[in-house]
């Protein structure tokens, strides 16, 4: 857990002045991973025709991409979310499978 000392630097628990070298992970995150192939023929029948499971990577290759950041000297991530990838079934329609993806993600990177 990071303080902030006077509004001017973070510290850790130790006191310690801590330096963000960040990085934003994307990987084209503002595309679905894929289409379902099922296409509804009416708005009445409209299920989920995409997912974002996979955007930024996926799970199995996470360890991978978070080590080489590390070794890369980089010690924070901004994870690029859109709305879209959240709701693309509609306002307040939430993608419970690609959420639960994205906590999955964000353990891997601690």
């Amino acid at each position: 857990m990071l303080d902030v000392d006077s509004g001017r630097y973070f510290k850790d628990s130790k006191g310690h002045v801590v330096f963000l070298r960040g990085i934003n992970i994307s990987g084209f995150s503002k595309t679905p991973s894929f289409e379902l192939e099922s296409v509804p023929e009416n708005e009445a029948q409209k299920k989920s025709k995409v997912s974002f499971i996979n955007k930024p990577f996926s799970l199995d290759s996470a360890p991978l991409h978070f080590a080489s950041l590390r070794q890369a000297g980089f010690n924070f991530i901004r994870l690029t979310v859109t709305w879209e990838s959240l709701e693309h079934d509609g306002p307040r329609i939430y993608d419970h499978e690609y959420i639960s993806f994205l906590l999955q993600i964000l353990c891997c990177a601690q």
